[in-house]
Parts: structure tokens; sequence; C-alpha cells
């Protein structure tokens, strides 16, 4: 029975999700503006994220006592657009974007912009030149991937496209041509980081390392896996194949009954016992300093 709940649960976020998805445009993807150019590309720039149905920016409040909690925002940010890291500062201008956050605290551990404390509250002394602007490592995460690390490919957005897995020192595609698992797109979806998702398959030509992963459990005592690895049928094989379907994914942001899986915590993820929970981020700390953040800004206006 609780099996059959959580299978209707994901059944509702991802009929939910493809409603909210328009032209790369979902809740928490990130991208760089720089001089008003917003390429996929850019590696440098003032930070804006998609929340709340419009682009926003983040006010850096960098003179603030809790100036601190920005420290790891531009790892975090870098690293959901593929980059192993970065830096505050840039060349951009000042771009006229206007905040959807303020205080925004992250852990190093995090793999995407949502997944930290965001103060909503804008004070009225935030101006265009207070945008958070940072720079991007040029060394992409998948320069130094790991057997069984996943990301999409073809997507609007690093948080979209086709599913790839790396193994046997090559990334190759995740193929589907039987019934979709919804199950396997919340893993995915977990192990990069985001905890809303949609499943799908396209048209595919090309090498894959798997076909048809079951992420689901029988057992209601097991929660569905955060990393492909510990699913039915994600193990690396020895060689690829090649197949005409390709199971095609889309993750972004929801309400925040997850959280989402950690940095690097699918890397180990051989070493759990199997449908273990592998790279759920523990925050508890993370969520009460975003409400006392929010207190003690208010005080300190």
């Amino acid at each position: 029975m609780a099996m059959k709940k959580m299978r209707c649960f994901l059944l509702f976020v991802a009929l939910l999700l493809s409603i909210e998805v328009v032209n790369g445009q979902a809740n928490g993807v990130v991208r760089l503006n720089l001089n008003g150019s917003v390429d996929p590309s850019n590696t440098e720039g003032v930070i804006e994220v998609y929340y709340n149905n419009k682009w926003g920016s983040i006010c850096y409040l960098k003179d603030f006592i809790l100036s601190f909690t920005y420290e790891y925002v531009p790892d975090v940010v870098c690293h959901q657009l593929g980059y192993t890291g970065g830096n505050i500062g840039s060349n951009s201008e000042v771009v006229n974007t206007s905040p959807v956050f303020s205080l925004v605290a992250c852990q190093d551990s995090y793999l995407t912009i949502m997944q930290c404390a965001c103060h909503t509250g804008i004070p009225s002394n935030c101006t265009y030149d207070m945008n958070l602007d940072i720079t991007c490592y040029t060394t992409r995460i998948w320069d130094n991937p790991y057997p069984g690390m996943v990301r999409l490919q073809g997507g609007d957005y690093t948080g979209q496209g086709i599913v790839q897995v790396y193994c046997n020192n090559e990334w190759a595609a995740v193929c589907n041509d039987g019934d979709i698992e919804v199950e396997t797109g919340w893993t995915v979806c977990t192990q990069l980081g985001y905890n809303f998702f949609s499943v799908d398959v396209t048209n595919y030509t090309g090498k894959a390392w798997l076909n048809n992963v079951d992420c689901s459990t029988d057992d209601p005592d097991k929660d569905v896996p955060s990393c492909l690895s510990k699913c039915s049928g994600g193990k690396c094989p020895s060689s690829t194949f090649s197949c005409s379907t390709a199971l095609n994914v889309t993750c972004v942001h929801g309400i925040r009954f997850d959280p989402g899986g950690i940095k690097d915590a699918c890397k180990f993820a051989h070493s759990l016992s199997g449908g273990a929970i592998a790279g759920i981020a523990v925050s508890g700390w993370i969520y009460n300093f975003s409400y006392t953040c929010s207190i003690v800004y208010l005080l300190l206006l």
C-alpha cells in the first residue's frame, strides 16, 4: 500500500511539473547575465534565478553582518551550471535585474541554488549594482567523473535532457524501450540535487549503457534510491549497446518536501546497502539558520 501511494504521488508530481516548465523557465533554474547577454555558455556574470514565474537576481549585502552566508553561493550556482566551482565577482557591468532573494546561505555540499536557505525579503536599499555576480571555473564537473555519475544532455538547461551515465571511462545514454518507471526520474533528479521531476522518452541514435532502469521498490520500508546505481538495472555493465529511445528527464525545484541529493554522495553509493537513501541533504541547521537570518535581518534594518 505504501508503495502504491508513493507511485501515485510521483505520478502527480510528474503531471504537475509538465504544466510548470515552459521554454526552459522552471523554478530553480539559474543562468549568468553578462552585460545583458544570458548565453548558456556564459561562465561569468550576474546570477539570475527563475523563481515564482520570473527571473530575478540575488541582492549581495556584502556590508551586512551576515554577509559570510554568501560564501558557497558561487560554488553551488557554478556546479548547477556544470562547472566545478567559482568565486564572487566578474567582468560584468551593472545589470538591471530586480532581486528575488537577499540573504542566501548554502553548504558546500549542495548541488543547486534552491537547496540553499533563500530569504525572499528584499530591503529597500538593494540597488542593481548590488546584484551578486560570479565567475565560474572553466573546468566541467564531468571532466573528472566517477562511475555511475549522471548528467542530462540536449535540454534547455542543465537540469533537462537525455539521461547519460558514466561507465568504464565513457558517457552513454540510459535507454528505455519498455514501460517508464516514474521512480527512475525521481532518482535521477535527486542525484542531481533537484526535488521535482518529469520523465519521458525521446528518439535517440547512439550508444547506451543502461536500459529500462527500475528504481521502484516493493518493500514499503525502503525508500526510492537517490542514486541510479542503486536501482535495478542501474549498475555499470561491461559494454555499450545501441538503442532508439532514450530516457528524457526534466528536473526542477518544487515544494521542499525533499531537499535533493548532495555533492559526491553517489560516488560512494556502492558501499551502501541496497535501496538506501544515498545523498539526501541533511540540512536541518540551514533551515533554522534561514529562519534566524530573517528575524535578525528585520531587527537590524
